[in-house]
């Protein structure tokens, strides 16, 4: 990829290749083993197997309007010093729009199912939960999810703890206008304005041509929050408690009063 299958690379292929080998650094820094296979199931073409990919590896593939090359970006958890502001001289009226859905989450229980490779590719599972959200509903809306490419418990545990804050996050997106330095930013990246409290996200981008004008949708980022303390389970389960061999051993049983 991008070739092809026995194709070979040509000068003027329209993509930035330092940005992948950027991510290859990032990932190996941040300790993130990518255990992974390709298997195109039903006819399914090389894109859309390496579109399933990038988004379980959290990595958006956008056009660089500054440098006119493909590019490849992380999607993590900014810094600080690295979000920058929206100024109002950059904000174009009318006043930013937020769409809202109404209603309940469509889901609090996400069930991510993989092909293990240390069970021999039997099928095993990784569930994220919203309790709060099932309480306060009184029963439990499940989503399964299958991670095509996933062959090891340890990604799928990544991939699951990634894609739970895609799937949780908040369903409102915001529209706003901008010019001048906003039209530097593109999908993937992150921003704040005076309005909204919280870190945006850039989904979409449309330039006008003919003007200084771009209309930008955004969401609050729940791409970039910080992970859980939660741990999953070692591959293969819980492990078996260890007991001493030989002595005696007793067995407490606790029995209705109606029985005695």
């Amino acid at each position: 990829y991008p070739h092809g299958l026995g194709l070979r690379s040509q000068p003027d292929v329209p993509f930035n290749m330092a940005s992948l080998e950027a991510l290859g650094v990032l990932m190996a820094e941040a300790n993130e083993a990518f255990y992974c296979s390709f298997m195109a199931q039903k006819g399914e073409e090389a894109t859309g197997s390496i579109a399933g990919l990038m988004q379980d590896m959290g990595v958006l593939f956008r056009y660089n309007l500054k440098s006119g090359l493909f590019e490849f970006t992380a999607i993590r958890q900014p810094t600080l010093s690295t979000i920058p502001f929206a100024s109002d001289s950059m904000l174009l009226p009318p006043e930013p729009e937020i769409a809202t859905m109404i209603g309940d989450r469509p889901r609090d229980k996400l069930v991510f199912k993989f092909s293990d490779r240390e069970k021999n590719f039997r099928d095993n599972c990784i569930i994220r939960d919203d309790d709060s959200a099932a309480s306060l509903r009184g029963h439990v809306k499940t989503t399964e999810i299958q991670l095509q490419n996933i062959i090891n418990y340890i990604t799928a545990s990544l991939v699951a703890e990634r894609r739970s804050q895609e799937e949780y996050g908040n369903l409102a997106t915001l529209s706003l206008q901008v010019n001048r330095e906003g039209r530097a930013l593109l999908p993937g990246d992150v921003f704040t304005i005076g309005t909204v409290a919280s870190v945006l996200r850039v989904l979409e981008k449309k330039i006008d041509p003919l003007t200084s004008k771009s209309e930008l949708d955004a969401v609050i980022d729940f791409y970039g929050v910080p992970k859980t303390a939660y741990e999953d389970e070692a591959p293969g389960g819980p492990q078996p408690v260890e007991t001493e061999v030989g002595g005696d051993i007793f067995t407490f049983l606790e029995l209705p009063a109606y029985i005695n």
